[in-house]
């Protein structure tokens, strides 16, 4: 069905399907990669739980919110006409929950959905866990008879904790008294006092050492220090997530975006067509600019059929679709007419239609850098300066190693190719995911929007990230991030500034009309007029 806005430079165009990453409360179903579905699911230790406290409160708050941004994704993309005319309604792919990360058997699961655990090691882990979980309710009833019989009295066994290692097949750990006798030599040379001597014994008997041993071959293309390489991915992988603090919601995010994405690939494998971007769930859409209505005396032949808004969102997704199409197809001829096989075959492997970013085209500024940084600057200006010359202008470029420029990944798409190599790059390298450096005492989590870019620039070339210089998504504003509560107004300051770049707006603090091309709701407007009228933007909970 064609679009009825006569202006709509897409009017044939299909619907496109948004695929939106939501943490939305559902009731737990059992599917291939769930195990363990009791409410009792063992703790980080491997042990069940005690009964939880009454966290009714909390819980309420939680899928309060949550259940509001599902509604309001819904709502966007179903009732404001230039949205439904060309987008399916949006299907929701579950989230991970940060909290439900800290428990061992829960964040296998999952990693091993988000197709981070091999399948070998998969199926050592799955047939660990059903043996013990059925060798456990075996006790459990053996305990109920002997007490009914000799006692008659019901105990509540169903709170014992209950020890359970998911690691039985792929792994075992062997405790030892002391370290080994090269390292104790090495120890006693450097100690001279009798008082540091005294001191490391009384260490080495507190902190008892372990040696773990793999139980299944390691694949040689395994990156990392010897002593991860060593353990299977699925071991290495928990004793690195395990101590992440507050970046524990920033794996959470990750695992969900590859889970979407092997969603989105999927879809396009089955289907022809498919699911065409990933969303996240604190996204706005860009619907159209004021003097683009079509009213009723305009002289259009289809004016009384069409009253709403320009239909900007999906015109500005397909121009870019278009124009990344054509960029390949231009390459791959004038590849062929010169016998080129570099990267002029490059095509488009990841495509945003929505970002935010910290650069200027050419010249992307680093901030602050010592002495060192400028010297590699230069290295690198004078390596690349034939390159950089065959480059069209409008290309953003690093000049600096590392980086990047295009911040956040609300609204994206990902070729099949690019996630294969992604998924096989996080497969042999647990540190692409959770990283520490030597000072450090936690480790620290990769972000999303880190990791994609840079694996799809370094495998495919930088030419094969392509994004629209007229924005079709934008976050919304001061919604309260899970992740970055801290740069919650630099997300709306910059959105801001980008709006009015592209609008023509020089004073965005203290005009508001950049937010009227935005799909916003009523909450939306009482935050960006109260940003108008004061000046600053402030948390909906202060309002």
């Amino acid at each position: 069905m064609a679009c009825p806005n006569p202006d709509c430079r897409h009017r044939n165009k299909r619907k496109l399907r948004p695929l939106v990453i939501s943490l939305i409360p559902t009731p737990a179903t059992q599917d291939g990669g769930t195990i363990n579905n009791n409410p009792s699911t063992p703790d980080d230790d491997g042990t069940s739980p005690p009964p939880p406290r009454s966290t009714t409160a909390t819980s309420t708050t939680t899928t309060a919110s949550t259940t509001a941004r599902h509604e309001q994704i819904t709502r966007m993309f179903t009732t404001h006409p230039s949205l439904s005319t060309h987008f399916h309604p949006p299907v929701f792919s579950p989230g991970v929950p940060s909290r439900e990360i800290r428990n061992r058997i829960k964040l296998l699961e999952y990693a091993n959905k988000a197709c981070l655990i091999p399948d070998g090691e998969w199926k050592a882990i799955d047939r660990a866990l059903k043996e013990q979980q059925r060798s456990c309710e075996e006790d459990v009833e053996d305990i109920t008879t002997k007490l009914d019989n000799q006692l008659n009295v019901v105990s509540d066994v169903g709170t014992q904790h209950v020890s359970i290692d998911p690691f039985r097949y792929l792994a075992s750990t062997t405790k030892v008294d002391g370290l080994p006798e090269s390292e104790e030599s090495n120890n006693a040379d450097n100690v001279n006092d009798s008082q540091q001597q005294h001191q490391l014994i009384k260490k080495k008997k507190r902190w008892p050492q372990t040696i773990t041993t793999s139980l299944i071959p390691i694949p040689s293309t395994r990156r990392g220090s010897a002593e991860d390489i060593a353990l299977p991915y699925s071991c290495e992988l928990w004793r690195k997530a395990k101590t992440l603090n507050r970046d524990r919601s920033v794996l959470a995010c990750t695992l969900a975006h590859l889970v979407a994405m092997k969603t989105l690939v999927d879809s396009k494998v089955d289907d022809d067509v498919g699911f065409d971007f990933i969303l996240e769930d604190n996204v706005r859409a860009f619907v159209g600019f004021e003097e683009d209505y079509v009213s009723m005396t305009d002289g259009h032949a289809n004016s009384n059929e069409w009253t709403g808004w320009s239909c900007e969102c999906a015109n500005r997704m397909w121009d870019l679709i278009d124009a990344s199409d054509s960029y390949a197809t231009d390459n791959a001829e004038s590849a062929q007419q010169s016998q080129c096989t570099s990267d002029a075959l490059q095509r488009c492997h990841l495509r945003y239609y929505g970002w935010l970013g910290n650069f200027e085209f050419d010249n992307i500024p680093t901030g602050k850098t010592s002495a060192n940084k400028q010297q590699q600057k230069k290295k690198l200006a004078s390596d690349t300066q034939q390159l950089e010359d065959a480059t069209d202008s409008s290309t953003p470029r690093f000049t600096a190693p590392g980086g990047t420029a295009v911040f956040g990944t609300f609204a994206y798409s990902v070729s099949l190719d690019a996630y294969r190599t992604l998924i096989q790059m996080l497969q042999n390298d647990v540190g692409a995911l959770v990283w520490k450096s030597k000072k450090m005492r936690a480790y620290h989590a990769k972000p999303i929007d880190k990791i994609l870019p840079r694996h799809v620039r370094e495998t495919f070339g930088e030419r094969s990230v392509h994004l629209t210089d007229k924005v079709a998504f934008v976050r919304c504003p001061m919604l309260g991030s899970l992740l970055h509560q801290q740069w919650e107004q630099g997300f709306c300051e910059s959105t801001e500034l980008q709006l009015g770049l592209l609008m023509g707006v020089s004073n965005v603090a203290n005009d508001g009309t950049v937010w009227n091309n935005v799909w916003l709701t009523e909450e939306d407007r009482k935050v960006v007029e109260h940003r108008q009228r004061r000046g600053k933007w402030t948390e909906r909970t202060k309002l």
